[in-house]
């Protein structure tokens, strides 16, 4: 190859101080002038020679035909390593074979005789050897057409980005109504999540979303969905505020600015501050869409709006034919009158069924109780049915926890359950009574063990170890779901629900924890759930199925 005629010159008065003077340099500065100059050409050699004498000696000509062709590139021209080689000692010559694993009885005969271009694997020790730094691969990369596929981390399956934009557009035309009906398992959250956060960031800073959710549970979903969101979405810092389970309390008109993420349990619909937190609201969600249509919830929205417009959108994950026609249903559809957001029951199912997150369910309902016995809660008949609130009386839960038919009956069911294959959860009434049952299993043979809201996530996070360590059998839980790597660990074969709750969305979601990423290899989960823990729970054998509000 010809050496270079023309180099762009630079104005320097330091010809040999710039940069540093290598091995590879101190090395090939061996070299007698004559055949560094002819290395760099005539051109080169006439500019530098302008600098002065010590530019043109042998040292500073090996600095200039390393700086011209590049510390790596010198050691692939066949010329210089000539030279390099050519002018090596004995013990340099018996160092660089050992380094490239040849003998060393007659090294400067065995360098000479490589033949570098066909064995390329040599390049890199040699490197090394004269001090080049590597930095990654400058093998000749595969042709190129310009482009690149950019991966996203957290992709939307094609049922949840379709939605995705319809919710996306509407939420952007405030006030508008949206219910987003899903199934457990299809992304609701994450969906939901993205488009009320991808309108968000463009945002005026003084904006807020806020996100009314029934229990710490629901609470806490939200919360770990819009963290995770917004840290691939996020435009700039902002705060999520936490208003539930043992959190601070933070004055409503006090959220401007920020994510909030509120139990609406406890919320008072004559708050004054709702009309001020209106006013600066851009989306609201619903994680339960019949919240929107309860007396409660129904006068806390319209409380907000006369404070400005805003957007809401309602989550609801119930089948279609478990919401039959009549006032629930009219009114649903009423109040998110602007768009109704659903998935295919044909072919988003099935989707849904291969990649597991829907799974099935052998659910059953089961009455705890004789009609006949005197020892039925007298709040019993009321407590579920009860419009006048969200949540229940406390005092309901607790009748039922310490009604002893009550108890007899379910732990019948907890030691049969126990002594069969897989893990059984056990959703208790109260923490009291997680906590009594755990025991009792015990005293039955059943290694059990009791979790609730009450310890730390750290204590929790302990006990599931040891649970799963000892080969635990019943986990009595309350407060709380079952989520995350926990699944992971333990193989659950039944659910026994027995917390009872206004909200069908709550338990749903429970449930929906247990199943997703179920090994198709496992039979369906059997899930069995006390009548008392539910107004009507005859739609928990639809489960298996969906259908929309439209069929």
């Amino acid at each position: 190859m010809a050496p270079p005629d023309a180099l762009e010159s630079s104005e320097t008065g330091e010809a040999l101080n710039v940069g540093k003077v290598t091995r590879l340099a101190t090395h090939l500065a061996r070299s007698d002038t004559a055949a560094l100059s002819e290395l760099l050409g005539p051109s080169i050699m006439e500019l530098i020679s302008r600098l002065g004498a010590d530019a043109t000696s042998q040292l500073g000509l090996a600095y200039f035909v390393v700086n011209v062709y590049g510390e790596r590139e010198v050691l692939r021209r066949q010329e210089v390593r000539s030279l390099l080689l050519s002018e090596l000692e004995a013990p340099e010559a018996a160092e660089l074979c050992a380094l490239l694993q040849l003998p060393v009885i007659t090294p400067l005969r065995t360098l000479r005789a490589i033949d570098f271009n066909a064995a390329p694997q040599y390049f890199e020790p040699l490197d090394r050897w004269y001090g080049v730094e590597v930095v990654g691969s400058q093998e000749e990369a595969p042709p190129s057409e310009g482009s690149q596929r950019a991966l996203a981390s957290h992709r939307l399956h094609n049922h949840q980005l379709q939605a995705f934009r319809e919710l996306r557009r509407t939420i952007a035309r405030a006030p508008a109504s949206v219910l987003v009906h899903m199934p457990f398992g299809a992304g609701k959250l994450r969906l939901v999540a993205t488009a009320a956060l991808d309108l968000y960031r463009s945002e005026p800073d003084d904006r807020s979303i806020v996100w009314f959710a029934p229990g710490t549970a629901l609470c806490d979903d939200a919360f770990s969905e819009l963290q995770e969101v917004w840290h691939q979405l996020g435009s700039r810092d902002i705060t999520i505020h936490q208003l539930y389970g043992d959190h601070p309390t933070r004055d409503l008109d006090q959220l401007g600015g920020s994510i909030a993420v509120i139990d609406i349990l406890r919320v008072r619909r004559d708050t004054p501050a709702l009309a001020k937190l209106g006013s600066f609201t851009s989306v609201v969600i619903l994680a339960d869409a019949e919240n929107r249509v309860h007396p409660v919830g129904k006068e806390i929205v319209e409380r907000m709006s006369a404070g400005g417009a805003f957007s809401v959108v309602g989550l609801l994950a119930t089948p279609g034919v478990a919401v039959p026609e009549g006032p629930l249903r009219t009114s649903l559809k009423q109040a998110f009158s602007d768009a109704y957001i659903t998935v295919d029951p044909r072919c988003d199912l099935e989707l849904l069924r291969i990649t597991g997150d829907f799974r099935a369910i052998d659910g059953s309902v089961v009455n705890l109780m004789r009609p006949s016995a005197t020892s039925v809660p007298e709040c019993a008949p009321t407590a579920l049915t009860d419009d006048s609130a969200f949540d229940l009386d406390p005092a309901y839960a607790c009748e039922l926890a310490d009604n002893v038919e009550r108890n007899e009956r379910l732990l019948e069911i907890l030691e049969r359950e126990g002594n069969g294959p897989g893990h059984v959860v056990f959703y208790a009434t109260t923490a009291k009574q997680a906590r009594l049952f755990a025991g009792l299993l015990l005293v039955h043979g059943v290694k059990a063990i009791a979790i609730t809201s009450e310890d730390s996530a750290a204590a929790r996070d302990l006990a599931l170890q040891r649970f799963v360590g000892r080969y635990g059998k019943v986990l009595c839980l309350h407060g709380f779901q079952l989520v995350g790597s926990a699944n992971k660990h333990i193989s659950v074969s039944a659910c026994v629900m027995a917390a009872p709750t206004k909200s069908r969305a709550a338990m749903i979601s429970t449930i929906g924890r247990l199943v997703q990423g179920r090994a198709h290899s496992l039979p369906p989960l059997k899930l069995i759930v006390t009548a008392d823990s539910q107004a009507d729970a005859g739609w928990v054998g639809a489960l298996n199925t969906w259908s929309t509000l439209n069929t």
